[in-house]
């Protein structure tokens, strides 16, 4: 036969591809928590604020409580507006069909608070450090500045965990204030063993512990409380959101 035979080929869908690269799925979520002109406003605010506050705190004593409680619930709500915004506009369907493995939907959104988070409390601990005091305050240590850069990213998957579990605007936040802020000032370390225990194993005093070396618990073990809350609130986002309908 002279004739040639066209062999067709099948042809690929443009929607079946590869799955989205990692690097893409960052990008992404840093677009969406950094589009809303107040994220930053507010993050800048949260700066300012805590800097003046520290300015007017009469204890000698750097990374002190009330300069710290309001980052520590910025982180939290930060945290918890990556996941509990997508819920109350709907936008989370929309990013299941573009990213249907959830598991790496919910990494990306905490790469992207582990890295925020982190950075805006470096800033903070060096704003505390430099910001004048009324009284003396002692020398800082690197392990002082390394505790102050955890508190953050750990306050913030602890925001994404409270979204998850809640998928609520107004109760998410509410929750947030109550585990970050609420508990430590109910349950402060007193006489009474169980209260000095379950204190202790909250985010707060095991941070203020390591940076402002009050407490009676070792370092090792404040160091892993922190890990412990870290670990186990981005566990809580992973089951709940790939297990959860939307």
């Amino acid at each position: 036969m002279s004739a040639k035979t066209a062999v067709l080929l099948p042809v690929r869908p443009a929607f079946a591809r590869g799955r989205a690269r990692v690097t893409d799925l960052v990008a992404a979520e840093w677009l969406k928590l950094w589009s809303p002109w107040y994220t930053a406003a507010v993050s800048a605010a949260v700066v300012v604020l805590s800097a003046v506050i520290a300015q007017h705190d009469p204890y000698p004593v750097r990374f002190d409580a009330p300069a710290w409680f309001l980052p520590m619930l910025a982180a939290g709500l930060l945290g918890a507006h990556t996941v509990v915004t997508e819920h109350a506009t709907g936008l989370m369907r929309g990013t299941l069909i573009a990213v249907p493995d959830r598991r790496r939907l919910v990494a990306a959104k905490a790469a992207v608070v582990v890295g925020v988070t982190a950075a805006l409390a470096l800033v903070l601990a060096c704003a505390d450090i430099v910001v004048p005091r009324r009284a003396a305050a002692g020398a800082v240590t690197p392990g002082q500045i390394a505790a102050c850069v955890a508190l953050g990213p750990v306050c913030g998957l602890v925001g994404m965990a409270v979204a998850a579990l809640v998928r609520h605007l107004a109760t998410t936040a509410t929750g947030v204030c109550v585990v970050l802020g609420g508990l430590p000032l109910f349950l402060q370390p007193k006489q009474n063993r169980w209260e000095h225990d379950v204190s202790n194993a909250l985010p707060y005093y095991s941070w203020s512990r390591l940076a402002s070396h009050s407490g009676t618990m070792t370092v090792p073990v404040a160091w892993g409380t922190l890990a412990a809350w870290a670990v186990a609130a981005f566990l809580v986002t992973v089951i709940v959101l790939d297990r959860r309908d939307v």
